[in-house]
């Protein structure tokens, strides 16, 4: 049966003005777009979800699909902890792991950036002692996690690690190995080009360097920390009160216990 001219015109018609053929609308038509515009639930969303099987199978399928999962999940926890939420970091740190010893259960993944999760586990636990007060024990945990950090070469984690343990020592009125550890850490941020956090280091190091009564170092150091504050569009002092305690944090006023 011949299609009649005018139908075939007008399904033209149609078809040039959507970029394809019609054949469903309405609530079909509207799912289909939902559907399109929702974003795919990734490895580590699953890990979030406690859906540690799901995701430890998924990432058995695809090469490197768990490190970047790994890596996800351990760039949230650096974040949270740079929040001040460490328990949320604990969470996710805990997550990561359910995820790791699932994935090994499978047999098939390989790769995985383990030591760079046991350096965070490691730097998390130095920072709550630190928040208890208990800062040699801090110290202890921190050292590990900078160890751990130089061996898997990781300088994000290694400058957050600097200057956490800056903190500790400047807590226990080791001075001058506290002014060593904020310098490194400002510059490794620095050359992270990290503005925030080199403005955090900074403002610690100023705050240690006057301590020892060295006005005009402190007074440099300072001078760099609201330059960092206005480079990382934070500006004034809360830029960096906010993250001082945050796992990159010292001044006892402001350290949260």
């Amino acid at each position: 049966m011949k299609i009649p001219y005018i139908w075939m015109a007008a399904a033209l018609t149609l078809f040039a003005a959507t970029g394809q053929p019609q054949t469903k609308s309405g609530a079909a038509a509207s799912k289909a777009k939902a559907a399109a515009k929702t974003p795919a639930v990734t490895i580590a969303d699953l890990v979030m979800q406690g859906k540690i099987p799901e995701a430890a199978k998924l990432a058995a399928k695809s090469p490197g699909a768990a490190e970047s999962a790994l890596n996800s999940l351990m760039s949230s926890a650096d974040a949270q902890i740079l929040a001040r939420k460490t328990a949320e970091a604990q969470a996710t740190l805990d997550a990561a792991q359910k995820f790791v010893d699932a994935c090994d259960k499978t047999g098939k993944v390989k790769d995985i950036p383990l030591d760079a999760l046991k350096g965070r586990q490691f730097r998390l636990q130095g920072i709550q002692f630190s928040d208890q007060g208990d800062y040699a024990k801090s110290e202890a945990f921190l050292r590990q996690a900078l160890q751990i950090s130089k061996n898997v070469k990781d300088p994000v984690l290694e400058a957050a690690v600097h200057n956490n343990l800056g903190y500790a020592l400047q807590s226990m009125d080791l001075l001058e190995e506290a002014v060593k550890e904020y310098d490194t850490a400002r510059q490794m941020a620095d050359d992270q080009k990290d503005n925030l956090r080199s403005g955090i280091a900074n403002f610690n190091l100023g705050e240690a360097l006057y301590q020892l009564k060295r006005l005009d170092p402190a007074m440099v150091a300072f001078k760099r920390a609201a330059e960092k504050s206005r480079a990382a569009s934070r500006p004034g002092r809360s830029s960096w009160r906010s993250g001082r305690a945050a796992g990159w944090s010292r001044s006892r006023r402001t350290a949260s216990r």
